[in-house]
């Protein structure tokens, strides 16, 4: 990927506890880690209860489905502070 384009992607950041991207949605924006950890998983009520990955900066997260229009196979939850980049699907 162009650091050029991730240049021009749209900055967020977001806390710890965060839901970055809800399991079964269709993520309308493919998301890149710039710093921070997140961590994949499946949300139960509110709560993170099962913990299938984490990752580290820097990475794309899933972002095979935004560029494939397909919904999330999990939660993806900001475990600290998380610095991201979004580009539109």
């Amino acid at each position: 990927m162009s650091a050029a384009l991730l240049l021009d992607a749209s900055p967020r950041h977001a806390l710890p506890g965060e839901l970055l991207a809800a399991r079964f949605a269709t993520p309308q924006t493919a998301l890149y880690l710039q710093s921070g950890l997140v961590v994949a998983g499946l949300l139960q009520r509110g709560t993170l209860r099962h913990r299938l990955m984490e990752f580290e900066a820097p990475c794309w997260l899933d972002a095979p489905s935004a560029l494939l229009d397909q919904s999330s196979p999990c939660d993806w939850v900001a475990e600290t502070p998380v610095d991201l980049r979004t580009l539109p699907a």
